[in-house]
């Protein structure tokens, strides 16, 4: 009779070693997946938090912005009596700018739409002078208090856009107050457009 005898104690050791080292990974993984879970639950919550929220400041905002609007539309029809050039103007400045800031309310509820890669941009074709005129109204107001001049130079010939122009005047309205911003009082700035080939573009 033959017998052989192996010792297979580092053999028995290293499996010992691999299982309390595979039983402390999936602990690890366990834990992780726990804390992602959690994570994510925090942040669908808070998500929800500030759309509710972002709804709630909206309406509460539309609610004074309706009766300004409002009222400054029967005063244009003279509801309240016959005005001069100088108010009507004044009065138009005033809706316009409503408008606009009615616009920024609805652009503050699509960051929603922004994120989930829904929001529809709504192109057509506008003259860039018009939309330049408009954003340069609503900024008016700023460089008056800071006592500024502003130089406004649009191209000679007019430009025609292929684009959305509230979204387009909203980015600019956003460039232009920054230039008002940072222009110290009594500063100046211009604000100039060169000839664009091909007279049509598309943004």
């Amino acid at each position: 009779m033959l017998g052989t005898h192996t010792d297979i104690t580092e053999r028995k050791q290293a499996e010992e070693l691999i299982r309390q080292h595979t039983s402390e990974l999936e602990t690890r993984v366990e834990k992780r997946t726990a804390d992602l879970s959690r994570v994510n639950a925090d942040l669908a919550r808070a998500l929800r938090s500030r759309d509710e929220f972002l709804a709630s400041v909206s309406h509460e905002l539309r609610t004074p912005l309706t009766g300004i609007l409002g009222l400054s539309e029967a005063m244009l029809l003279n509801t309240y009596g016959p005005l001069n050039d100088r108010q009507k103007n004044t009065l138009s400045m005033i809706e316009e700018s409503g408008r606009h800031l009615l616009e920024l309310i609805n652009d503050i509820l699509d960051l929603s739409k922004i994120e989930a890669g829904k929001l529809e941009l709504q192109f057509a074709p506008c003259i860039l002078a018009d939309v330049c005129q408009a954003s340069l109204q609503m900024v008016k107001g700023m460089t008056q208090h800071k006592k500024q001049n502003l130089h406004y130079s649009p191209a000679v010939d007019p430009v025609m856009i292929d684009a959305d122009a509230r979204r387009l005047k909203q980015i600019l309205v956003n460039l232009l107050s920054n230039a008002v911003k940072f222009t110290p009082p009594n500063g100046e700035w211009d604000w100039k457009f060169k000839q664009m080939k091909p007279s049509k573009l598309s943004v």
